[in-house]
């Protein structure tokens, strides 16, 4: 688990400033999509959101409400990534295909 973890944190660190992946390309970066609910599980209970651009990793749609990242109303994944230069339509990503990220596949 903690080697899951690692990885998992290795990942994400390498995120560029203003590009993101989604958990599904997560999941499959890990080496089996089915990984995707380990891969939720880790980003939600992770104490180093602080450190680790956790904010990076979107749902499919590109939709970013209602989530871990929610503090009442505000939404802290969104106004990062706006911080970043993403933009936004409502509290979907505009243009997905020009913010997402590609990377290799980690070696379990």
């Amino acid at each position: 688990m903690f080697d899951l973890c690692s990885k998992i944190c290795r990942i994400v660190s390498g995120i560029p400033r203003g590009k993101v992946i989604t958990y599904s390309q997560l999941a499959e970066a890990l080496g089996d999509r089915r990984r995707i609910n380990m891969a939720l599980l880790m980003l939600c209970q992770n104490p180093y959101r602080s450190r680790i651009p956790f904010h990076r990793v979107i749902p499919e749609t590109g939709e970013v409400k209602n989530n871990i990242f929610s503090i009442g109303r505000v939404n802290i994944q969104k106004k990062l990534l706006e911080m970043e230069g993403i933009e936004f339509e409502g509290d979907r990503i505009s243009d997905l295909s020009k913010y997402l990220w590609s990377f290799e596949k980690i070696d379990m």
